[in-house]
């Protein structure tokens, strides 16, 4: 399957774009691309605080999942390269209602 990359995936991996929280309000968290990425999904894989604040402002979809069954939640905690923001990450969304017992296709919960 292609990934095709929208300009609000774009603007979430992005700080300091003063057009971002538009966008946001305008897509209310939504407009996933066709392998399930959202731009919550997509800012919290680029470590972006500040989109996924503005995201979660706009009503995203904390369970909103991929392809594979991953929510946001999954990428904070499962994710290697070890980014600063993972755990402010991981707490603002457990915080804002995401559901850390969801599990993906391979059964694998954000715990694991």
């Amino acid at each position: 399957m292609r990934f095709r990359l929208t300009l609000l995936l774009f603007l979430t991996t992005l700080t300091g774009c003063s057009s971002q929280q538009k966008l946001f309000d305008a897509a209310h968290g939504s407009s996933a691309n066709a392998a399930g990425w959202s731009p919550l999904i997509s800012a919290v894989d680029a470590g972006n605080l500040p989109a996924a604040r503005a995201l979660l402002a706009a009503g995203a979809d904390l369970a909103a999942t991929t392809e594979k069954g991953w929510t946001a939640l999954h990428f904070t905690v499962q994710d290697t390269v070890g980014r600063a923001h993972d755990t402010e990450l991981a707490g603002l969304l457990i915080e804002a209602g995401a559901n850390p017992d969801a599990r993906d296709i391979y059964g694998q919960t954000p715990s694991i």
